[in-house]
């Protein structure tokens, strides 16, 4: 298992630990705040093909996941 979790999910990244990271976004940028941030809102901007999709969220939510992430160590 390496550490993950026994979920059987196929679409996304695994995220378990993922405040224990130096880089998200296959090492394209550092693990902050403001990296995480910008991925979440614009990630086909950063790296263009990704199957991540840019999310359209409000200043509040976009504070409210990032803050989740920054919780999963």
């Amino acid at each position: 298992m390496g550490g993950g979790t026994f979920a059987g999910g196929n679409l996304g990244p695994d995220l378990t630990h993922l405040a224990s990271r130096g880089t998200i976004a296959a090492g394209l940028l550092p693990n902050s705040v403001a990296a995480d941030s910008a991925w979440i809102v614009g990630a086909q901007a950063l790296k263009p093909g990704c199957s991540m999709p840019s999310l359209h969220l409000s200043t509040q939510e976009l504070k409210t996941v990032v803050a989740y992430l920054g919780s999963l160590k």
